[in-house]
């Protein structure tokens, strides 16, 4: 993976450093590492399922399929589009960035959590908490622009690796579903007289 074709700002210290659950910077983390358990995953180490997509997909269940085209995750990914360009958009006309660069940052916001020319080698890597470069503001330098490029750069991280987060909890509940609630036949101990008085108070 050539980095420095990324966006460089550093991601923000919060999901890393501050956050009670670190689970969407786990994630990234076993991603990052090539451990995270997908079908295609345990094929390549013990050879015991097949490699084929879980969702009835007809590709290998890589880690990038799973979170960049299975359609079992389409609409996590509408949904984070939908709230990225609202915050982007938002950032944008509260710095009062002209029309014409405010629609070349969305247009990269559109297509950031799939594959498209605005990446690298154009695969998504937004699980691994990687984006884009982010567009250039032209004409604009300064504190003032350095400062709302950071931002945009660590709402677009931020929401890059929740994402993450949220199709892969989804993916290991379809995986490993939950416990059945069914009520188990119950049997009844005898326990000895002198154990009695314990379970009345």
């Amino acid at each position: 993976m050539l980095l420095p074709f990324y966006d460089q700002h550093a991601p923000p210290e919060h999901p890393y450093l501050r956050a009670s659950s670190a689970y969407s910077a786990l994630v990234q983390l076993y991603a990052r590492s090539d451990q995270l358990d997908t079908t295609y995953t345990r094929f390549r180490r013990f050879g015991n399922v097949s490699p084929m997509c879980i969702s009835g997909c007809d590709a290998l269940e890589t880690v990038h399929h799973v979170f960049v085209s299975c359609p079992a995750y389409n609409a996590f990914r509408q949904h984070a589009t939908q709230i990225l360009i609202t915050e982007t958009s938002r950032i944008l006309d509260s710095a009062e960035v002209p029309l014409l660069i405010c629609r070349s940052f969305l247009q990269v916001v559109r297509r950031l959590f799939e594959d498209g020319p605005n990446w690298p080698q154009s695969l998504s890597r937004f699980y691994l908490g990687l984006t884009p470069p982010l567009p250039a503001l032209t004409g604009s330098t300064g504190a003032k622009t350095s400062r709302l490029l950071v931002r945009i750069a660590h709402t677009w991280h931020t929401s890059c690796i929740r994402l993450a987060g949220r199709i892969w909890a989804e993916y290991r509940r379809t995986v490993r579903p939950a416990p059945s609630k069914k009520k188990t036949n119950v049997v009844a101990i005898d326990l000895p007289s002198f154990l009695s008085p314990l379970l009345l108070s």
